[in-house]
């Protein structure tokens, strides 16, 4: 797969496929520079919401657990926009999420990009097996785990958000609709991570109050 990968024109779409396409720019932002910044605030949220958690005392199986989603996260936010390689092509949210068909317009966007994943990225062993690697990536594009997506989408908000201030911050008025919008999906994705956070560590210290700051 990693050969796949090196040989393939993935990383070169990511990097070709600009956001924020049909507004003026003064930086344009490929999703590579995009899923950076959302790896960025991954990492360094986990941390602060788990912070100093070996200090209570936690069931070893719970942190067996913490370590576990922490990777899923990590590699969720990594390929979060691979589907856009497979598209070759960033929509935006006033697309996607327009009110006329935007539910049925992201549904036929999954159900192709998971048709295009796994024409790319099934890879079988000598004994008929999917291997490993083809399993990771099928999942992460196609099949996230609800609370790993939940995570990621948050910080997918912030980098869009970060992207946004900057704009504005150089004198382009153009984004300032926008961040009322971001922000406003935002209070929604804080309150689902939490209750999801809740149901799946509830006896864990979770700095919850890290959240509330994002607002």
């Amino acid at each position: 797969m990693i050969k796949r990968i090196l040989d393939g024109d993935y990383l070169k779409n990511l990097d070709n496929i600009d956001q924020w396409q049909e507004l003026d720019k003064h930086n344009s932002e490929s999703v590579s520079q995009h899923s950076y910044k959302v790896l960025i605030f991954a990492r360094v949220l986990l941390e602060d919401l788990f912070d100093n958690i070996n200090a209570y005392s936690v069931d070893e199986d719970d942190l067996t657990k913490v370590i576990e989603f922490k990777l899923d996260v990590i590699t969720r936010a990594a390929l979060h926009d691979w589907d856009e390689t497979l598209l070759r092509r960033d929509l935006s949210h006033v697309i996607k999420y327009n009110t006329f068909n935007g539910d049925a317009l992201r549904e036929n966007l999954d159900d192709l990009s998971q048709n295009l994943a796994a024409r790319e990225f099934v890879q079988v062993r000598a004994d008929g097996a999917t291997t490993d690697s083809s399993n990771m990536l099928l999942n992460q594009i196609c099949y996230p785990v609800t609370l790993v997506h939940v995570f990621v989408k948050l910080c997918d908000w912030l980098a869009q958000k970060y992207y946004c201030r900057r704009e504005v911050a150089m004198g382009n008025k153009s984004f300032e609709e926008n961040i009322g919008y971001i922000n406003n999906a935002l209070i929604g994705a804080v309150d689902t991570l939490e209750s999801f956070l809740k149901d799946t560590f509830p006896e864990l210290p979770i700095r919850y109050d890290k959240l509330k700051q994002l607002l």
